[in-house]
């Protein structure tokens, strides 16, 4: 004998494939259905007054819902490329594609995809490659960064190049187990988390303490 599904199993699945196939349309095509069905409705059974009434109402309202979701994205971004435009000419310290951070300076703002993004120009500068043996001259790189990856804005009086190239240094240690020296005169062991820019310094995370990175002592192979 085949079972017959209990009526209230059959109603919720109903009425979650229901829910899902809303889910799925978007607001055009809703608007476009509720017009469609006002259109077509039975000549014989029209709906009264009160019910186009209400129709028309909730058409007007999912429209002005639609249109103010729109102007509040649209203000959002004003602000921040707004904020983003400030930064022009500023050095700062960033999270780029390669989840690496680097200094640079803000060279331009675009908008990709709805978002601000503020165009940096990382200098690299003249250094030996040990993997190559050679000398590699002074270059230039740009990184598009938003403005969730910037870590700060540092002084205007900070020489790019130079902290570029500490910043790299320490961005080298992420991952690596250090000994070093806290400014409290505290011996640390541990790996490094993060890098971070303060008063002046370039810090390195070891658990809950920050250490200079001067103050590394030893790197743990």
């Amino acid at each position: 004998m085949t079972a017959i599904p209990a009526t209230g199993a059959t109603t919720n699945t109903q009425t979650s494939s229901t829910s899902d196939a809303l889910n799925k349309i978007d607001m055009d095509e809703f608007i476009s259905l509720m017009i469609a069905e006002m259109q077509n409705q039975d000549p014989l059974e029209p709906m009264d007054n009160t019910q186009m009434l209400q129709q028309i109402s909730q058409i007007r309202e999912i429209g002005s819902n639609d249109r103010l979701s729109g102007t509040l994205d649209a203000v959002l971004l004003g602000q921040n490329v707004a904020t983003a435009s400030g930064m022009i000419g500023q050095t700062i310290m960033a999270l780029g594609d390669d989840a690496q951070t680097f200094v640079g300076t803000v060279d331009r703002v675009s908008i990709a995809d709805g978002e601000a993004k503020l165009h940096v120009v990382q200098r690299i500068a003249e250094h030996y490659d040990e993997d190559t043996d050679t000398i590699v001259p002074e270059q230039q790189v740009e990184h598009a960064v938003s403005l969730t990856n910037i870590s700060q804005i540092l002084p205007d009086t900070e020489d790019t190049a130079l902290a570029a190239q500490r910043v790299s240094a320490a961005a080298g240690l992420v991952g690596r187990t250090i000994i070093g020296v806290t400014d409290a005169s505290e011996v640390v062991t541990g790996a490094v988390e993060q890098v971070a820019f303060e008063d002046g310094a370039v810090k390195l995370k070891v658990g809950d303490h920050l250490i200079d990175l001067d103050n590394v002592t030893h790197i743990v192979e």
